[in-house]
């Protein structure tokens, strides 16, 4: 897992070359944000999902070239004929990016500063014991209790590749602190629970970053490096 912190990141001439190793589809999604910050933000995901593929194989960063799966998950070209797959998220302080080889991924961090009503958002899109579980806890443990689930529930569809397609009421989080993390699925989501594993940490008191991947024996072992992309 690399993470880059993109307030952190100001030099012009690594900018600069971030800029460079965009592709035209890039710069022009990163041209219609409509806030520095967003473009910022926008600049330094993109560059680290690039240096950090680049890790993995011989490629320089401004090589890579992707496509979007039918629900607008972004996937490695099929002319790289690459074995990595990739997941990237982002808040404005943070940029996540997971890299896995021959399977999927998906990452996803959020900020607890967001102001949203979250026994409500619970209530409407969380399955019934999850939001039951949610509001038995003190009131002073909900939000964060709140993105652990979300971040955990992004990064699985996030995995599966459906996106919103994939309604997040249709499967349910364990999160009893004495277990592994573990899943059950209605039969809208047609899965399998022993097929997947789930990690959840904090990477500061306020952002909150989940990862799923499916099961290979036992084996979710993600380190997290704190990189700044393409720097010397």
């Amino acid at each position: 897992m690399w993470i880059s912190k993109p307030d952190s990141i100001g030099d012009e001439a690594l900018l600069l070359a971030y800029r460079g190793v965009l592709d035209e589809d890039e710069r022009t999604r990163m041209g219609r944000l409509r806030f520095p910050e967003d473009r910022h933000t926008y600049l330094v995901a993109h560059a680290l999902a690039r240096s950090a593929l680049s890790r993995y194989e011989d490629r320089d960063p401004a090589e890579w070239r992707f496509v979007s799966n039918e629900h607008g998950r972004p996937e490695i070209h099929p002319r790289h004929r690459s074995s990595l797959r990739f997941n990237l998220s982002h808040t404005r302080r943070v940029v996540a990016c997971g890299v896995a080889i021959d399977r999927s991924i998906g990452v996803d961090v959020e900020s607890a500063e967001r102001r949203i009503d979250i026994e409500e958002v619970a209530r409407q899109q969380f399955a019934d014991d999850e939001y039951r579980a949610l509001v038995a806890l003190p009131e002073d443990r909900r939000r964060a209790r709140f993105l652990e689930y979300w971040t955990l529930k992004e990064a699985y569809i996030k995995a599966r590749g459906r996106g919103l397609d994939l309604p997040l009421d249709s499967f349910s989080l364990d999160l009893s602190e004495e277990e592994p993390i573990t899943v059950s699925f209605d039969d809208r989501a047609g899965d399998d629970p022993a097929a997947w594993q789930f990690m959840q940490c904090w990477l500061s008191p306020s952002d909150s970053l989940a990862v799923a991947i499916p099961r290979r024996g036992n084996d979710l072992d993600v380190t997290i490096r704190e990189v700044v992309p393409m720097a010397p």
